[in-house]
């Protein structure tokens, strides 16, 4: 930090494992950290100011983000649309919101990286069991939910 600067907060909602290491390298860098999780979640321990909160919750991220001057995300389940809103009033967020809001659906994000040619596996989009049972020639697979799935939770 250069003489006369002010400290910068980043924000990071979200407080698991990657919080964890995240928090200490920010600190390298002159940044004052926040984090905003439950109370017991991992990076509590290491972040300058913990706030205890829903990562859900549109109020709850909202406030938080108010009083940062950078924000970024550990897990995806942020609120999204509290995360347009802070950075419609001026937040600098990273990644991006629409992009937050386009991870959070599984089937978007795989429509998009077909769209813009971005490698990726192949994919089928399923909306019920009868859509299901009828792409055994797409087995073997991994299917997962389009929507809060995580390392394990809703895939198989």
């Amino acid at each position: 930090m250069k003489t006369g600067e002010t400290r910068k907060i980043v924000g990071i909602i979200g407080g698991g494992q990657l919080a964890l290491m995240l928090v200490p390298e920010l600190k390298r860098f002159g940044a004052e950290v926040w984090v905003l999780d439950q109370a017991g979640s991992p990076a509590e321990k290491v972040a300058d100011r913990f706030i205890e909160g829903n990562l859900e919750s549109y109020e709850d991220v909202l406030a938080f983000g108010e009083g940062c001057d950078r924000i970024t995300i550990e897990i995806e389940k942020a609120n999204a649309d509290a995360l347009l809103e802070l950075e419609r009033r001026g937040k600098i967020l990273r990644p991006q919101a629409t992009l937050v809001k386009l991870i959070q659906d599984k089937g978007r994000q795989k429509e998009f990286y077909r769209a813009k040619k971005i490698p990726t596996a192949d994919f089928v989009l399923l909306g019920s069991r009868e859509e299901l049972k009828a792409q055994v020639n797409f087995l073997p697979a991994v299917q997962k939910l389009r929507q809060g799935g995580y390392d394990g939770r809703g895939v198989c």
